[in-house]
Order: structure tokens, then C-alpha cells, then sequence
């Protein structure tokens, strides 16, 4: 029973880190796909998604991951990271998760379509990014902070945990 017990949770902290793991790497390939040194911004995507971590209840996997996806929609690191927080708040108003809210959202920031659908969110006559931005922070600014879980703030720290001692266990698998 203990050793089975110790499979267990073995598997469970390394699958913890795995996962950061591949998160980052498809954030890696999506930021050198737009030719950029991922090592150049890896320190600055980091500290930002942790940061945001901390202030909702979007744990800094999910971020990134988003991140992974609006890079390529947007050409460049810089309008992805301005995107972000407004992607957290129109998935926390509307009740949707940051997956779908980006597949949407993040076309509409590029210019693909004027309109969000689920949303009051028109882009007519805007042009940039950082415009799509700032009119959709007007209408959601704040929500994803204003909606943060103390209870799912505990299970991220749990989380990011799990995280650093998978990374420890990681070598004993890996080749």
C-alpha cells in the first residue's frame, strides 16, 4: 500500500511539472515562430503570468497556454501581453474559459472579425490591437480580479507546489 501510495504521488508531482513543462514549450516555439529569442522574454512572461496568478484565479499554465495562442494571432510578444489581462477579464465576465475566450477574442484583436460574439464588444473603426484593447478593458477592466477565489488561490499555490517537486523528480524519468 505504501509503495503503491508512492507511485501515486510520484506520478502526480511529476505530472504537475510536465505540464508547466509543455506549456512553456509551446509558448517557446509560438515566440520564436514570430522571431523572437524565447530567452530574450521568458524572464518578463513569467513574472507577468505570476504576477496575474496571484491577483485571479487563472493559474500561470493556463496563461501561458493562452499566450501560445494569441503570439502567432497577433505577430508579435508585446500585443500578446497587452491582450492578456483583457482575455482573463471577458472570460471571467462571461463565464466561458480562457480557451474559447481567446479563440474569439484574440481574432477579433487581430482584426479577423469586428465583433465578440457572447459579448457587446464591436471593433469598427479600430485598427490597432492596443485600441481593441483598451475598449474592451472599458467594458471588463477589472472583473477577473473582482471574481478571485481565495479557495482556488490556495489550490494554484498547491499547484505550483506539486510544480517545483515534480521538476526535483524529473530527472529519474527523463533520459
Amino acid at each position: 500500500a505504501f509503495g503503491a501510495a508512492g507511485v501515486l504521488a510520484f506520478k502526480n508531482l511529476t505530472s504537475a511539472a510536465m505540464v508547466q513543462i509543455q506549456a512553456e514549450a509551446q509558448l517557446r516555439n509560438a515566440v520564436e515562430n514570430v522571431g523572437v529569442s524565447y530567452e530574450s522574454v521568458e524572464e518578463h512572461i513569467l513574472a507577468a503570468t505570476s504576477a496575474l496568478q496571484k491577483k485571479t484565479n487563472f493559474g500561470d499554465e493556463e496563461q501561458i497556454k493562452v499566450l501560445a495562442q494569441l503570439i502567432p494571432m497577433l505577430g508579435n510578444v508585446d500585443d500578446a501581453m497587452i491582450a492578456l489581462p483583457a482575455i482573463m477579464d471577458v472570460a471571467s465576465a462571461t463565464g466561458r474559459d480562457m480557451n474559447s475566450t481567446v479563440m474569439s477574442l484574440g481574432q477579433a484583436f487581430a482584426g479577423v472579425t469586428p465583433r465578440v460574439r457572447g459579448t457587446t464588444l464591436d471593433f469598427t473603426g479600430m485598427h490597432t490591437v492596443t485600441e481593441r484593447v483598451n475598449a474592451t478593458l472599458d467594458l471588463y477592466g477589472g472583473t477577473a480580479e473582482s471574481v478571485r477565489d481565495p479557495t482556488e488561490q490556495l489550490s494554484m499555490a498547491v499547484g505550483d507546489l506539486k510544480e517545483k517537486m515534480g521538476e526535483a523528480l524529473l530527472p529519474s524519468l527523463l533520459p
